[in-house]
């Protein structure tokens, strides 16, 4: 993974799972430096060697981070940690 300019000043990898045979890594990032205003992002593989970032990253911004995937029995949702804990549900399509 390069650095796009969401990440070129920090990120840290917060978790994998695996879904229907690909690895997703859900990771926090910062354009800034000093470090600030950090986003959650994801990746997707089929090795955990070689990754590609999703392309409409960051899947949020505005300063939310540590993103941590659960699967309640349904669905998948999406908790980041800072500055305080949020829930994301999948959208409704």
């Amino acid at each position: 993974m390069g650095p796009e300019k969401y990440d070129q000043k920090g990120l840290a990898l917060n978790q994998v799972i695996k879904y229907k045979g690909k690895y997703y890594g859900y990771y926090h990032a910062t354009a800034y430096d000093p470090w600030r205003d950090w986003t959650t992002n994801v990746a997707v593989s089929n090795d955990l060697i070689h990754w590609k970032k999703y392309p409409h990253n960051p899947i949020v911004s505005g300063n939310k981070s540590s993103g941590i995937v659960v699967f309640d029995g349904k669905q998948f949702r999406l908790y980041t940690m800072h500055p305080d804990v949020r829930v994301y549900f999948p959208a409704k399509n």
